[in-house]
């Protein structure tokens, strides 16, 4: 049996396009810049998100088979009222020649963090909380045996491989 750690691998190899696209298109985002490179900046979020996100639902669903769907609907509930507490604001940001739109990403406090910091500063700032987030995600796959002993409802899982 494939342990379910595995289906964090692509996960982790994806979580580095989400910060480097943030510093990328932070950093670039500027009129003396072409426009085409804060576009490939923004490109990169996409496939980061996608992957790092389906690796974490496929994991979860291998990792309690007989609770699938309800560790689905608590995933889903948990987004939602995360979601609910921080309302989508849109947030414009003027350049000299075109106005960019940050998508509904930034939360209620994420005008004025733009604004006081600026575009590239708060970029760098949310890339290096999503680099240590990533090192934490490292971390627990590397310590996946010891989460395993503790966990009651993993206990009949095989988890004889190293997969980290």
């Amino acid at each position: 049996m494939v342990p379910p750690e595995i289906r964090l691998e692509i996960g982790l190899m994806a979580s580095i396009f989400i910060p480097t696209s943030i510093l990328i298109f932070g950093f670039t985002s500027k009129a003396d810049i072409h426009w085409i490179v804060p576009v490939i900046g923004t490109a990169l979020y996409l496939p980061g998100l996608f992957l790092t996100f389906q690796s974490i639902l496929l994991y979860i669903t291998m990792a309690y088979p007989s609770h699938a769907a309800s560790v689905l609907a608590g995933n889903g509930l948990f987004r939602s009222a995360f979601a609910c507490c921080f309302p989508q604001v849109h947030l414009y940001i003027h350049l000299s020649y075109r106005t960019l739109l940050i998508p509904p990403c930034s939360r209620i406090f994420g005008t004025a963090f733009f604004k006081n910091l600026g575009l590239g500063p708060a970029s760098g700032l949310l890339a290096g909380v999503s680099f240590v987030l990533i090192a934490v995600y490292f971390v627990s796959g590397r310590i996946h045996r010891l989460l395993f002993s503790l966990n009651v409802y993993l206990c009949s899982l095989s988890i004889n491989s190293d997969t980290f």
